[in-house]
């Protein structure tokens, strides 16, 4: 089973030239829903070539869809101990994106039911729009071109990946994708993600884990204020000239 790491641990450790193998990582986007072929069924943009907040970007040829099209599940938040809420009966690469379409487990079937139903009811009338994708890295390079002075986590580009499971939630990491508008204690767990409906801070414990990435983060953080504070004083000069 692949071990859940965050993308920051990733690019920390991939900085450091070490290359983690059989772990999992996600990515989520905004998809406009639009009604599938039949009437329990809904279609969703699940991965665009577009860079996402962190700057990555994955190729939309990449995709390594076989084994998960032997089991392939749609969970809520990535919670794999809990019963899917669908199964998705359509997944390919179509327009340049990769699309999904979701069947939504009948309302009736016990504990599965309930969930399954305000899943798609919420999806359907548009107040659950997004979703993410859990893949296991094969191929990846990191990206100088689209560096800037405020990363310190460089984005990557990943050239392919193996998609283990997708899932619906509630914030996307790649706010901008375009919507489908057609009919060794290395950061690692196991263990399932919190529930998206809790607050906190999901990077905490890779910060701990790796005082690289907290004081990288300050300096950041500073450099971030410094520019801002320059960028206001150009423009209060500009205003009295």
């Amino acid at each position: 089973m692949a071990k859940l790491m965050t993308t920051k641990r990733f690019k920390s450790l991939a900085r450091k030239g070490r290359h983690p193998e059989n772990v999992q990582i996600r990515k989520d986007i905004i998809s406009e829903v639009q009604p599938g072929p039949s009437k329990r069924t809904l279609r969703y943009v699940i991965s665009t070539p577009d860079p996402d907040r962190e700057g990555d970007v994955i190729s939309i040829d990449g995709w390594d869809l076989t084994n998960y099209r032997k089991n392939p599940v749609v969970l809520w938040a990535h919670d794999q101990d809990k019963f899917p809420i669908g199964r998705c009966v359509d997944i390919g690469v179509e327009d340049g994106v990769l699309k999904a379409t979701v069947e939504f487990a009948p309302a009736d079937i016990p504990h599965a039911g309930d969930r399954a139903e305000a899943a798609f009811r919420l999806s359907r009338d548009g107040f659950l729009p997004a979703t993410s994708v859990g893949f296991r890295p094969l191929e990846y390079d990191i990206s100088r071109e689209r560096e800037d002075d405020d990363t310190f986590f460089l984005p990557m580009d990943f050239k392919r990946q193996e998609l283990l499971e997708f899932s619906l939630v509630s914030v996307p990491c790649n706010p901008d994708a375009l919507r489908d508008d057609d009919p060794e204690n290395d950061g690692t767990s196991t263990d399932p993600a919190p529930s998206p409906t809790l607050p906190g801070d999901p990077d905490a414990q890779t910060r701990a884990a790796d005082p690289d990435i907290e004081k990288a983060e300050r300096e950041a953080a500073t450099r971030r204020n410094r520019i801002a504070r320059q960028k206001r004083a150009r423009q209060a000069l500009a205003s009295t000239l």
